[in-house]
């Protein structure tokens, strides 16, 4: 899904690369022009190094030990993939890198939470979402995101529905998106039943978040009619 989301004959910086099995993915592609497979840990990225010697790609990706683009210099990428790790650390990262990028650089993000968040930071910080994908695997549903440094976000035009569920996955009416979207509902119905039943009792937390749940169901029942045509 995320190997898909990236365009061609770029040069890629796989951070967090983990056991570097994307890299090895866009090395054998052949589509890019170069890989940089970089991690924090030592003991990932001395697998990583392990498996691109297996893979027979050493020649074609660059092992890096590097603290989000920290060991990464200005022009060595123009895409970058991060993925495997919560929203607010990969939104940490891409502060930590934002000097590194110019307009046309790429994005592709697969958070593990706050998927909001992320599109939120990414369209106020001059990305403008292109693409998006659903995958199922082994009981939990994966989103990534694809994104452009155009310099034209602008959060403040996106609506809470824009965040929450990502605009491009309703055009493309994902049928696996949906099958996300009817697992959302009846994990929201079942919150906020469990709240109402218990009554919020003045309690403002439960009362924001029972708002919260009724809002997401609205906004999941809309795209359903409208994207999908569920009744």
């Amino acid at each position: 899904m995320i190997e898909g989301l990236i365009s061609s004959g770029r040069k890629v910086a796989d951070i967090g690369c983990d056991h570097g099995y994307l890299s090895i993915a866009l090395a054998e592609s052949g589509r890019e022009k170069s890989i940089i497979a970089a991690d924090l840990r030592e003991g990932p990225l001395r697998a990583a190094a392990a498996n691109i010697e297996r893979f027979c790609c050493a020649d074609k990706v660059a092992l890096r030990l590097s603290d989000g683009f920290g060991s990464i210099e200005k022009g060595e990428t123009d895409a970058a993939v991060i993925s495997g790790m919560g929203g607010m650390l990969i939104i940490e990262i891409l502060e930590g890198g934002a000097d590194l990028m110019d307009e046309g650089y790429e994005l592709v993000l697969s958070p593990q939470s706050d998927i909001p968040a992320v599109r939120e930071w990414l369209t106020g910080h001059g990305f403008s979402i292109t693409d998006e994908a659903a995958a199922y695997d082994e009981g939990k549903y994966y989103i990534a995101i694809k994104a452009v440094l155009t310099g034209a976000g602008d959060a403040e035009k996106k609506d809470e529905a824009f965040f929450q569920f990502g605009e491009v996955l309703m055009r493309k009416k994902d049928p696996v998106f949906r099958e996300y979207l009817l697992k959302e509902r009846a994990s929201c119905a079942a919150a906020a039943q469990q709240i109402e039943g218990k009554g919020t009792g003045g309690n403002g937390r439960n009362d924001e978040r029972l708002s919260f749940l009724i809002r997401r169901l609205g906004h999941i029942d809309k795209i359903l009619g409208d994207w999908y045509g569920d009744e």
